[in-house]
């Protein structure tokens, strides 16, 4: 991910966070990519082990806790997946 970001390696950088509650998802974007209001702050990662502090982020939506897996990009935006989700297998639709 850190390649598709175009982020140096050992080099701390910033993106923004959403959340999906419709879907579920979690998105990721570089600032400047994408349009957010100005009072949104992007999150800081570190260069070490390229975390960032979401802890008010996951509380303030109620994310669910786990791993979260990419899934696609659309309009600049990376979605992750909970993992659940998209291992567990998927409903077709009936035709007559």
């Amino acid at each position: 991910m850190r390649k598709k970001l175009g982020v140096v390696e050992g080099t701390p950088f910033k993106c923004h966070v959403a959340y999906d509650p419709d879907t579920g998802n979690i998105g990721i974007a570089r600032p400047g990519e994408v349009n957010v209001g100005d009072e949104v702050s992007p999150a800081s990662f570190d260069g070490k082990r390229y975390y960032a502090s979401v802890r008010g982020f996951i509380s303030k939506h109620g994310v669910r806790l786990g791993k979260y897996v990419y899934i696609e990009r659309q309009n600049n935006w990376y979605a992750f997946r909970y993992q659940a989700d998209e291992a567990a297998p998927r409903r077709s639709r009936k035709t007559d």
